[in-house]
Protein backbone atom coordinates (compact mmCIF):
# COMPACT_ATOMS: atom_id res chain seq x y z
CA UNK A 1 0.00 0.00 0.00
CA UNK A 2 1.73 3.69 -1.19
CA UNK A 3 1.47 6.33 0.70
CA UNK A 4 -0.93 7.73 -1.64
CA UNK A 5 -3.58 5.38 -1.42
CA UNK A 6 -3.54 6.26 2.68
CA UNK A 7 -6.30 8.17 4.15
CA UNK A 8 -5.30 9.27 7.88
CA UNK A 9 -8.47 8.72 10.47
CA UNK A 10 -8.53 10.42 13.85
CA UNK A 11 -10.30 8.20 16.50
CA UNK A 12 -10.53 9.82 19.79
CA UNK A 13 -9.98 7.26 22.46
CA UNK A 14 -11.00 8.83 25.68
CA UNK A 15 -9.97 11.71 28.22
CA UNK A 16 -7.13 11.64 30.87
CA UNK A 17 -9.87 12.65 33.41
CA UNK A 18 -13.33 13.68 33.05
CA UNK A 19 -14.53 15.77 36.60
CA UNK A 20 -17.81 15.12 37.90
CA UNK A 21 -19.64 19.04 38.51
CA UNK A 22 -18.90 18.70 42.53
CA UNK A 23 -15.11 18.09 41.43
CA UNK A 24 -15.41 20.90 38.25
CA UNK A 25 -16.34 23.52 40.70
CA UNK A 26 -13.45 22.92 42.84
CA UNK A 27 -11.44 23.98 40.19
CA UNK A 28 -9.95 27.28 39.04
CA UNK A 29 -10.27 26.82 35.41
CA UNK A 30 -13.55 26.73 36.53
CA UNK A 31 -13.59 29.85 37.95
CA UNK A 32 -12.03 31.58 35.42
CA UNK A 33 -14.81 30.01 33.23
CA UNK A 34 -17.21 31.56 34.92
CA UNK A 35 -16.11 34.83 35.26
CA UNK A 36 -15.25 35.11 31.55
CA UNK A 37 -19.31 34.01 30.91
CA UNK A 38 -20.27 37.16 33.11
CA UNK A 39 -17.80 39.60 32.00
CA UNK A 40 -19.00 38.80 28.55
CA UNK A 41 -22.55 38.76 29.73
CA UNK A 42 -22.65 42.09 31.37
CA UNK A 43 -21.59 43.98 28.26
CA UNK A 44 -23.85 42.09 25.94
CA UNK A 45 -27.05 43.23 28.17
CA UNK A 46 -25.30 46.55 28.06
CA UNK A 47 -25.19 46.18 24.54
CA UNK A 48 -28.46 45.08 23.86
CA UNK A 49 -30.65 46.97 26.16
CA UNK A 50 -28.27 50.75 25.96
CA UNK A 51 -26.39 50.99 22.80
CA UNK A 52 -29.50 52.68 20.98
CA UNK A 53 -30.15 54.52 24.23
CA UNK A 54 -26.97 55.77 25.00
CA UNK A 55 -26.29 56.62 21.34
CA UNK A 56 -29.30 58.62 20.91
CA UNK A 57 -27.58 61.76 23.25
CA UNK A 58 -25.53 62.30 20.36
CA UNK A 59 -26.58 60.26 16.85
CA UNK A 60 -30.14 61.70 16.45
CA UNK A 61 -30.77 59.14 13.29
CA UNK A 62 -33.35 56.46 14.06
CA UNK A 63 -33.08 54.50 10.76
CA UNK A 64 -29.82 54.55 11.45
CA UNK A 65 -29.56 53.26 15.04
CA UNK A 66 -32.22 50.87 13.78
CA UNK A 67 -30.11 49.02 11.08
CA UNK A 68 -27.68 48.43 13.41
CA UNK A 69 -30.27 46.78 15.20
CA UNK A 70 -30.50 44.85 12.45
CA UNK A 71 -26.95 44.06 11.64
CA UNK A 72 -25.74 42.47 15.47
CA UNK A 73 -27.95 39.39 14.94
CA UNK A 74 -26.34 39.19 11.72
CA UNK A 75 -22.63 39.58 12.91
CA UNK A 76 -23.81 37.61 16.10
CA UNK A 77 -24.64 34.16 13.89
CA UNK A 78 -21.38 34.96 11.65
CA UNK A 79 -19.02 34.90 14.48
CA UNK A 80 -20.46 32.06 16.29
CA UNK A 81 -19.70 29.83 12.70
CA UNK A 82 -16.68 31.56 12.72
CA UNK A 83 -15.02 30.59 15.96
CA UNK A 84 -16.23 26.83 15.97
CA UNK A 85 -14.08 26.83 12.87
CA UNK A 86 -11.21 28.48 14.22
CA UNK A 87 -11.55 26.40 17.86
CA UNK A 88 -11.74 22.79 15.61
CA UNK A 89 -8.99 23.17 12.94
CA UNK A 90 -6.84 24.33 16.26
CA UNK A 91 -6.25 28.09 15.20
CA UNK A 92 -6.28 28.65 18.92
CA UNK A 93 -6.64 27.30 21.94
CA UNK A 94 -9.58 27.51 24.79
CA UNK A 95 -7.34 30.06 27.01
CA UNK A 96 -6.19 32.08 24.13
CA UNK A 97 -9.66 32.60 22.74
CA UNK A 98 -10.44 33.45 25.70
CA UNK A 99 -8.20 35.96 26.51
CA UNK A 100 -8.81 37.55 22.83
CA UNK A 101 -12.35 37.94 23.16
CA UNK A 102 -11.95 39.91 26.84
CA UNK A 103 -9.13 41.57 25.32
CA UNK A 104 -11.03 42.92 22.37
CA UNK A 105 -14.39 43.03 24.88
CA UNK A 106 -12.16 45.80 27.25
CA UNK A 107 -11.19 47.57 24.56
CA UNK A 108 -14.01 48.38 22.56
CA UNK A 109 -15.76 49.50 25.96
CA UNK A 110 -13.21 51.76 26.69
CA UNK A 111 -14.33 53.97 23.60
CA UNK A 112 -17.91 53.29 23.76
CA UNK A 113 -18.20 56.76 25.56
CA UNK A 114 -16.80 58.25 23.05
CA UNK A 115 -17.56 56.36 19.81
CA UNK A 116 -20.85 58.13 18.94
CA UNK A 117 -19.75 61.16 19.64
CA UNK A 118 -17.06 61.11 17.20
CA UNK A 119 -18.46 59.48 14.49
CA UNK A 120 -21.56 57.54 13.19
CA UNK A 121 -19.64 54.99 11.18
CA UNK A 122 -17.36 54.29 14.17
CA UNK A 123 -19.97 53.94 16.50
CA UNK A 124 -21.79 51.15 14.29
CA UNK A 125 -18.51 49.63 13.65
CA UNK A 126 -17.61 49.23 17.88
CA UNK A 127 -21.15 48.05 18.29
CA UNK A 128 -20.41 45.47 15.39
CA UNK A 129 -17.04 44.31 16.41
CA UNK A 130 -18.89 43.27 20.36
CA UNK A 131 -21.11 41.64 18.41
CA UNK A 132 -19.16 39.45 16.99
CA UNK A 133 -16.77 39.11 20.08
CA UNK A 134 -19.48 38.58 22.73
CA UNK A 135 -21.40 35.91 21.13
CA UNK A 136 -18.01 33.73 20.94
CA UNK A 137 -19.22 33.07 24.59
CA UNK A 138 -22.00 30.47 23.42
CA UNK A 139 -19.05 28.86 21.82
CA UNK A 140 -16.05 29.20 23.70
CA UNK A 141 -17.60 28.26 27.40
CA UNK A 142 -19.93 24.52 25.47
CA UNK A 143 -16.50 23.76 23.95
CA UNK A 144 -14.16 24.45 27.14
CA UNK A 145 -17.18 22.44 29.13
CA UNK A 146 -16.17 19.66 27.07
CA UNK A 147 -12.67 19.92 26.20
CA UNK A 148 -11.67 20.88 29.81
CA UNK A 149 -13.85 18.41 31.80
CA UNK A 150 -14.76 15.96 29.41
CA UNK A 151 -17.41 14.36 28.33
CA UNK A 152 -18.64 12.54 30.78
CA UNK A 153 -20.87 14.88 32.62
CA UNK A 154 -20.88 17.73 30.02
CA UNK A 155 -24.39 18.47 30.29
CA UNK A 156 -24.17 19.20 34.23
CA UNK A 157 -21.03 20.72 33.85
CA UNK A 158 -21.69 23.16 30.98
CA UNK A 159 -25.19 23.75 33.21
CA UNK A 160 -22.93 25.10 35.92
CA UNK A 161 -21.07 27.32 33.64
CA UNK A 162 -24.07 28.62 31.90
CA UNK A 163 -25.73 30.22 35.31
CA UNK A 164 -22.57 33.24 34.50
CA UNK A 165 -24.95 34.59 31.75
CA UNK A 166 -28.26 33.58 33.85
CA UNK A 167 -26.86 35.16 36.79
CA UNK A 168 -26.26 38.45 34.53
CA UNK A 169 -29.88 38.40 32.31
CA UNK A 170 -31.12 38.00 35.77
CA UNK A 171 -29.57 40.86 38.09
CA UNK A 172 -28.65 43.29 35.26
CA UNK A 173 -32.59 45.06 35.04
CA UNK A 174 -32.13 45.12 38.80
CA UNK A 175 -28.29 46.53 39.00
CA UNK A 176 -27.80 48.65 36.01
CA UNK A 177 -30.42 51.64 36.39
CA UNK A 178 -29.04 52.18 40.15
CA UNK A 179 -25.10 52.26 38.77
CA UNK A 180 -26.05 54.31 35.69
CA UNK A 181 -27.51 56.52 37.86
CA UNK A 182 -24.99 56.71 40.43
CA UNK A 183 -22.10 56.35 37.93
CA UNK A 184 -22.73 57.60 34.51
CA UNK A 185 -22.69 56.05 31.19
CA UNK A 186 -18.48 56.62 31.38
CA UNK A 187 -18.58 55.09 34.12
CA UNK A 188 -21.05 52.36 33.06
CA UNK A 189 -19.42 51.23 29.99
CA UNK A 190 -15.86 51.28 31.91
CA UNK A 191 -16.74 48.97 34.30
CA UNK A 192 -17.07 46.61 31.62
CA UNK A 193 -13.48 46.96 30.68
CA UNK A 194 -11.49 46.70 34.14
CA UNK A 195 -14.23 43.36 34.93
CA UNK A 196 -12.27 42.10 31.90
CA UNK A 197 -9.08 43.20 32.43
CA UNK A 198 -9.51 41.30 36.22
CA UNK A 199 -10.84 38.44 34.05
CA UNK A 200 -7.85 38.07 31.54
CA UNK A 201 -5.56 38.63 34.33
CA UNK A 202 -7.10 35.72 36.34
CA UNK A 203 -6.93 33.16 33.15
CA UNK A 204 -3.10 34.34 32.24
CA UNK A 205 -2.19 33.15 35.63
CA UNK A 206 -4.58 29.39 35.41
CA UNK A 207 -3.54 26.12 34.26
CA UNK A 208 -6.41 25.20 31.63
CA UNK A 209 -4.49 21.87 30.92
CA UNK A 210 -6.22 19.91 33.55
CA UNK A 211 -7.68 17.38 31.23
CA UNK A 212 -6.71 16.70 27.78
CA UNK A 213 -8.19 14.21 24.50
CA UNK A 214 -5.99 11.26 23.47
CA UNK A 215 -5.80 10.30 20.03
CA UNK A 216 -4.58 7.65 18.06
CA UNK A 217 -4.02 8.23 14.20
CA UNK A 218 -4.67 5.38 11.98
CA UNK A 219 -3.56 5.02 9.02
CA UNK A 220 -5.97 2.68 6.48
CA UNK A 221 -6.28 2.47 2.71
CA UNK A 222 -8.89 4.11 0.66
CA UNK A 223 -11.40 1.31 -0.98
Amino acid sequence: MNIAEKEIVTDIQGWDVSWKPSEAIKTPVFYCLFMFGISIAYGLQLKANYYKQFSLLYIHNDNYLTLVGTLIPVMSTSSRILYGTCLDKGLFNIKNAIVIVLAINSVMFAFWFIAPQIDDIFYMILVLLLAVTQDTSFVILPAAGFRIFGPDHFSNNYGLLYTSLLTIDISSAIVVPPLLHALGWFWLFTSVSILSLVTIVMVVATNFNIGTMTFTYVAISKS
